[in-house]
């Protein structure tokens, strides 16, 4: 098989991974950079940073950035599923070994509990990664928590 680099060496590693967070980060970048910071910074609490005098820099780094950070959150949840589907096809071209080339040899011999294992444990890698997502939103807009009982 011909390859650029040596199969498991860290250019390879490096390749895999570009390959693999190219095409993503165009859909990240594309929902996080302007449309949430603008929405942000329409809302009161933006306004009332700026009238106690912090500086805009200040305002977008202390106040704006984290619940913009969102739909960007939510985003690179969605791209979980395509990263992991492309992994398989990128394993094989770069030579390296992980889950995609055991589903190759499971397809190539009709292993069907080894392809089941494979699918249910992207379902399950998938799933606990969006609910980690979930449980970050309190933590990254303070709107979002709940209301403590003050007694």
């Amino acid at each position: 098989m011909f390859s650029l680099v040596e199969p498991h060496s860290p250019g390879s590693t490096l390749a895999a991974a570009l390959t693999l967070a190219i095409p993503v980060s165009a859909q990240i970048a594309q929902v996080f950079i302007r449309p949430p910071l603008d929405e942000a910074a329409g809302q009161d609490y933006a306004e009332v940073a700026l009238a106690r005098g912090l500086r805009p820099a200040e305002v977008v780094v202390r106040h704006l950035l984290r619940p913009s950070l969102l739909p960007t959150v939510t985003i690179i949840g969605l791209v979980l599923g395509e990263v992991l589907g492309g992994s398989l096809i990128t394993e094989a071209i770069f030579g390296r070994s992980g889950v995609g080339t055991l589903v190759q040899k499971a397809v190539a011999a009709q292993d069907v509990p080894v392809l089941l294992a494979a699918v249910v444990l992207s379902a399950l890698v998938f799933v606990v990664v969006n609910l980690v997502i979930d449980l970050l939103y309190p933590l990254l807009d303070p709107r979002l928590r709940g209301k403590e009982d003050l007694r």
